[in-house]
């Protein structure tokens, strides 16, 4: 899977953020706002094909917690992507 290029983070007032698009267009009513660590996901993602054990891999390696939880928000962030067709598997 991969981001697709269209997609760049905006970093507003100190705060990150991903505009959707609609129709090919940038769609201002959504709106999806990234946290430090989904920025830095976004960071080591862009540009290169990944599975979701490599980002959980990198994620694990970069940060301390509970893994089983780790990896339940991963998916849940990796599904989310998907379904708004940022991330293209």
């Amino acid at each position: 899977m991969y981001i697709r290029k269209v997609y760049k983070l905006q970093t507003i007032a100190g705060k990150s953020f991903l505009f959707l698009r609609k129709d090919g267009e940038v769609d201002m009513t959504r709106i999806l706002s990234f946290n430090k660590t989904s920025v830095w996901l976004w960071k080591q993602l862009s540009d290169i094909e990944f599975t979701e054990d490599e980002v959980f891999c990198l994620l694990k390696e970069h940060y301390e917690g509970d893994l089983s939880q780790m990896k339940q928000n991963l998916k849940w962030w990796i599904d989310s992507l998907i379904k708004e067709e940022i991330i293209v598997v």
